[in-house]
Parts: C-alpha cells; sequence; structure tokens
C-alpha cells in the first residue's frame, strides 16, 4: 500500500465532509431565497446555529456512508464512472437515513425542500471535488510522484507492448521499473530485485504462466510485502461473473456469458427505448439538414439499409445516412487489394467511394444517427461491439465470434478507445472487457466519452 493511497483518501474524506456541510448549507440559502419563499412561504424556519450543528452531525452520518459504499477503499477505482456511481449510492443512502430521521423528529426538521436539495448538491459537489482531486492526483502521476514501481515478469511481446505503455500513460499510476524473463528460476532473481525498496509490486504478465511459477512468484511477493497481480487467463476472467448452483449436495458453478444475463439485459433495454426515443426526437433539425446536404451534392438515397451481423449471428438492416455513392459495394470488390488493416475488416484511409458531404459526416459520425432507429427496434443497443458485414463475419475465427452474444452498438470500448487505429484483435479485446464486466454505470460512461472522441476526431477512417 502506497503511502500517497493512504494520503489522498484521508484528503477524500476531509474534503467529502467539508463539501457535504457546503451542500447542506446552500440547500439552506436556497429555501430561504426569495423565489422559493413566494412559490412555497415559510411555515417554520430553524435557527441557523442549530440547522448548522445539526448539518455537522449528519455529515459524519453521511461519511458513513460514504465509507459502506466504497468511497474510502485503498486504491480507489480505476475508473471515474466507478467513483460517481459510489458517490451516488452513498448519496441516496444519506438521503434515506434523513428522510427516516425527519419523520423520527418532525417536531425538529420538517423541511422536505431543503433534503432534496441537500441530495442534489451533494452529489454535484462531491462529483466536482471528486474530479479535482483526480485531477490534482493524476498531475502528480504525470510529474512521476507518488507512483507505484513495477516489476514485471514475463517473456512474450505483450509484456514489452505493456511496459511501454504504461511508461506513457502515467494517470494509471503504475511505472514499470524493469522486466524479468519468465523462467523456472524466477524466484531467486525476483527476491534480489524485491530488495529494492522503491519496488512496490509485481505483475506477472503471462497468462499462461505454469501454476506453480505463478504461486511461487506470488508468494515471494507477499513476502516481501509487495502487491501482486497477474494477467488472468481465460477462465479467471470469467469469475466475477458466475453463480453457484447446489444439485443433490453438489455444489456447481455457472459460468455466465456476460452480466447483460437476467435483469442486467432488461435494465439496458430499456435504458436503449428512453435514450434512443430522446435522441431522435432531439435531432430532427440537424437530420433535416443532412437530408438537403445529400440531396444536393450527389444522386441517390438519402439513407442506406446494409446488411450487418448482429445478435446471436442474425442478420439485421442497419440505417445510415449514405455518404458514399451509388455503387460503393461493386467497387469494393476492386479495391480489397488496398485494405490497410489487418483481420477480416476492410478499411481504407482515402476511400474513392466517399462523397464530398460523406467526408464530413463520417468525420463527425453524423452518419451513424439514423442508427438510433435500430436501436428502438431493438437490432441494436447504445453501447456494444461494432456491427460488421456478413462477408467480414465469415472470415472471424472461431473465439471473435462471441462478440455476438450481445446486440451491437453505436459506440462502444473499440470506439472510445482510438476508433480506425485499432487492430481486428485489440478490437475484439476490448469487446470482450465490455461483455465480460457490463454495467450500466460502464455503459453511461462509454457515452459521455463518446461526444469528446467524435469532435476531437482521434484516429477517424
Amino acid at each position: 500500500m502506497r503511502r500517497s493511497d493512504i494520503l489522498f483518501s484521508v484528503l477524500a474524506l476531509i474534503a467529502d465532509y467539508i463539501t457535504l456541510v457546503v451542500a447542506g448549507l446552500l440547500a439552506y440559502s436556497a429555501r430561504l431565497h426569495p423565489f422559493v419563499t413566494e412559490l412555497r412561504p415559510v411555515i417554520f424556519s430553524l435557527p441557523f446555529s442549530v440547522y448548522f450543528s445539526t448539518v455537522l452531525g449528519i455529515a459524519c452520518v453521511w461519511i458513513l456512508v460514504f465509507s459502506i459504499a466504497g468511497l474510502y477503499t485503498i486504491p480507489e477505482p480505476k475508473r471515474f464512472i466507478d467513483i460517481l456511481a459510489k458517490i451516488f449510492l452513498g448519496s441516496t443512502g444519506g438521503f434515506l437515513f434523513i428522510t427516516v430521521w425527519m419523520f423520527v423528529q418532525r417536531e425538529l426538521f420538517d423541511s422536505r425542500f431543503i433534503i432534496l436539495m441537500g441530495w442534489g448538491f451533494a452529489i454535484i459537489l462531491i462529483a466536482l471535488e471528486r474530479f479535482i482531486l483526480r485531477n490534482i492526483r493524476q498531475s502528480f502521476h504525470r510529474h512521476s510522484y507518488g507512483l507505484e514501481q513495477a516489476l514485471l515478469i514475463g517473456s512474450n511481446g505483450f509484456t514489452e507492448t505493456f511496459f511501454n505503455s504504461l511508461r506513457a500513460n502515467k494517470q494509471w499510476g503504475i511505472m514499470p521499473y524493469k522486466t524479468l524473463p519468465l523462467s523456472p528460476e524466477i524466484v531467486p532473481e525476483l527476491t534480489k530485485e524485491l530488495a529494492n525498496p522503491s519496488i512496490t509490486s509485481v505483475i506477472l504478465m503471462d497468462p499462461h504462466a505454469p501454476r506453480e511459477i505463478t504461486e511461487q512468484c506470488m508468494i515471494t511477493a507477499q513476502d516481501a510485502h509487495k502487491n501482486f497481480y497477474y494477467v488472468a487467463d481465460v477462465f479467471d476472467a470469467h469469475l466475477r461473473n458466475i453463480d453457484i448452483i447446489t444439485i443433490m449436495g453438489t455444489p456447481l458453478i455457472h459460468i455466465k456469458h456476460t452480466p447483460l444475463d437476467g435483469w442486467g439485459r432488461i435494465g439496458k433495454r430499456v435504458f436503449d427505448i428512453i435514450f434512443s426515443g430522446f435522441m431522435l426526437i432531439a435531432c430532427v433539425p440537424l437530420c433535416i439538414i443532412v437530408a438537403l446536404l445529400i440531396m444536393c451534392d450527389s444522386r441517390g438515397p438519402i439513407c442506406v439499409k446494409l446488411k450487418r451481423v448482429g445478435l446471436h449471428g442474425k442478420p439485421f438492416s442497419l440505417y445510415k445516412f449514405r455518404s458514399m455513392v451509388n455503387n460503393a459495394h461493386e467497387m469494393k470488390k476492386n479495391l480489397i487489394e488496398k485494405n490497410e488493416r489487418e483481420g477480416p475488416l476492410f478499411k481504407m484511409k482515402h476511400d474513392p467511394r466517399i462523397t464530398r458531404i460523406g467526408t464530413f459526416l463520417r468525420l463527425y459520425s453524423i452518419d451513424e444517427l439514423p442508427q438510433f432507429y435500430n436501436v428502438l427496434k431493438g437490432d441494436m443497443s447504445i453501447v456494444g461491439p461494432r456491427p460488421h458485414e456478413p462477408e467480414e463475419v465469415e472470415r472471424y475465427e472461431h473465439h471473435h465470434k462471441r462478440v455476438h452474444s450481445i446486440k451491437p452498438g453505436i459506440t462502444g470500448m473499440a470506439q472510445i478507445s482510438g476508433r480506425s487505429s485499432l487492430s481486428f484483435e485489440e478490437e475484439v479485446r476490448l469487446d470482450m472487457y465490455y461483455i465480460e464486466n457490463w454495467s450500466l454505470t460502464f455503459d453511461i460512461g462509454i457515452i459521455l466519452k463518446t461526444p469528446w472522441v467524435v469532435i476531437s476526431r482521434k484516429n477517424v477512417a
């Protein structure tokens, strides 16, 4: 455990407490604002001194609820969206506590408005405060302060790639110290390296390392009081998505395809319907303008229906604003040799099939707006793997086909993590991570990142 982890956790707790008190005071001020009092006159005004001391006590209980929600775990979650989810959960828990307390002590405190405003201010201000703290910490990391010095063990190509990625992306808080080759004689060399007090962690990079060597590395790291991480193999990666059932006294482990099995799928579908319906209505003016531009630019339909492969490998018609010439599919056969991407997908930087207005539409992904109709129909989801053409799917290897276990999406991990610059294998790896780690907050995080990726025009094909 790094001292910087403890320091920032303590700072977060103190900052949270101060912010909660400020949220309570803002709620009090809002209740006494002339605009609010005109709508709902104040019947009983609690003296400020009494209210302030009450807020100080409630903030202590709220901090306890935050702790239960996991806001002070060490180390903190890597993804900010996970912190936001815990803030919402903790604030709602604090809100419920105050609501119950209000009914018990009704003669002392009877303002539902203040409670609701306090809840809202708490979520907004705590989120802002944590965002600032997170950026301060990442700024320290970028200047090489408070980094976790890690020793990487592995002889595969991925070890070097991961090593360089960590060095280039210090915001993860891990600085690779050096790499050691994986061998049966690793323990003596590892023990010698771990005598260096600056090394705080060991990362075993080979998911197929013999179990005996993995255990030896883990024990050696723990004996030296170092953190130990290892890259999970396929089976280990599924362990978070399991159900344990007992049949006639025999425990059976059911490895689920994805957290989307069951109620997760229902929740995702409800979210898709609400979000896509809203976007279809909100984008009507933009769609009219795009339609006129397409008509003026070239001959052909405004929208096109393209064959794509969806859930469980079933084909469906994907709707897009036309960004290519009419005979684009026939032209593709003559351009296959110029494919610039490895794997089954076809990509060309200067594709001659794209129209003038089509270049602009693709640059900002405006051509994909009609896909919200696909989402409303149930063919697609807002977030999911990229939908591919049938002839591309025919060239899939066996392990690629698991991306069809969920609906394809308008945006997804691949789209926000590199877009067209990713290799096909990297895209599949990201999609698999999404499938195995899905949550509604994960979806919201991807959706929030998408506009920035689109506007910044990173790696557009």
